[in-house]
């Protein structure tokens, strides 16, 4: 008698969940005897328990199970546990199993189901810091608030951290790491000149603002740019106090509160305004001339470089 196993998900979980379900069923012994589209329950059940000579362990796999409609009450019958079982009928469902398959029947099943991953920043930094214990990798702190605010789907959190963990250099996954075959490279040179702008490096400004300027709108180069630095403004006019309340309040991420402390000790917070007052400058110019508003960007990314080494009051 057959046992089933669903997997109930949308891509690219289900692509996931079916390669890690194979994989596992070949360890116990199964191999896949046919794949299809849609089929019929009784020619998909009279397939399954038609014994062959050598008594395979077989595995027949529908991608689209929901046009076969609900499981007879006959065949439902006939299920077992995958531990009882000689064969395994695995159906790749998209939602909810339970208007196709009976609950008595999925008690019997083995069902894979995508992670619940929570929307808030902590709750996703526990889930992703819970795959990567499973690889027995370190990583950075400053890594895993990257890959967190960088990268929104959980699948795709997923296979970077497969890759990673592959790439790691003495077993660990730097921040660097991450910026660097994670983020790509219209991105990366985004994310080089907010960084570089809170570490104080006016090569690595330069050098990024450079790249953007060819690729980019400077509407979204101004909105980032103001974003971060308003919030590093805020922190260094209250030198540390309510730094949790502050960082609370603009909702930011681990990531980027790091930078804009940073960022927050090494302007004052005169400096500090007048590049945030810039900013507004700047997306009000833009409304009229591009390259206006370019300029005053540069400018203002300029005098506040100049502005760390003296840290005007």
């Amino acid at each position: 008698m057959p046992s089933l196993f669903l997997i109930c998900a949308k891509e690219p979980a289900k692509s996931r969940l079916l390669e890690e379900a194979l994989r596992g069923l070949s360890e116990e012994g199964f191999a896949v005897a046919a794949r299809s589209e849609q089929a019929d329950w009784w020619e998909l059940f009279s397939t399954a328990t038609t014994g062959g000579l050598f008594e395979e362990k077989n595995i027949y796999v529908v991608d689209s199970p929901e046009a076969m409609g609900p499981l007879p009450s006959p065949l439902a019958l006939q299920v077992e546990k995958k531990e009882l079982a000689s064969t395994v009928i695995l159906l790749l469902y998209e939602g909810n199993v339970e208007k196709y398959i009976p609950r008595d029947v999925i008690k019997l099943a083995t069902i894979k189901k995508p992670d619940k991953v929570p929307h808030w920043t902590s709750g996703r930094i526990e889930w992703i810091k819970g795959l990567i214990k499973k690889t027995g990798v370190k990583w950075e702190a400053g890594a895993i608030s990257l890959l967190e605010e960088w990268i929104e789907d959980p699948e795709e959190i997923k296979s970077e951290i497969d890759k990673l963990t592959t790439l790691a250099s003495d077993g660990l996954v730097t921040e660097n790491l991450v910026k660097n075959l994670c983020v790509d490279e219209g991105s990366k040179a985004f994310l080089n000149l907010l960084d570089g702008l809170c570490e104080g490096k006016a090569e690595l400004v330069v050098r990024s603002l450079a790249r953007i300027k060819k690729e980019s709108d400077v509407l979204p180069v101004v909105s980032g740019l103001h974003r971060r630095m308003r919030l590093a403004m805020y922190l260094a006019d209250y030198k540390g106090e309510k730094k949790e309340d502050i960082l609370s309040a603009f909702g930011a991420k681990p990531y980027q509160a790091k930078k804009a402390l940073l960022a927050s000790r090494i302007y004052s917070t005169k400096a500090l305004r007048r590049f945030v007052s810039e900013m507004i400058k700047a997306s009000c110019m833009n409304k009229r001339l591009s390259a206006g508003a370019w300029e005053v960007v540069e400018m203002a990314l300029l005098a506040l470089l100049n502005s760390k080494a003296g840290r005007p009051s």
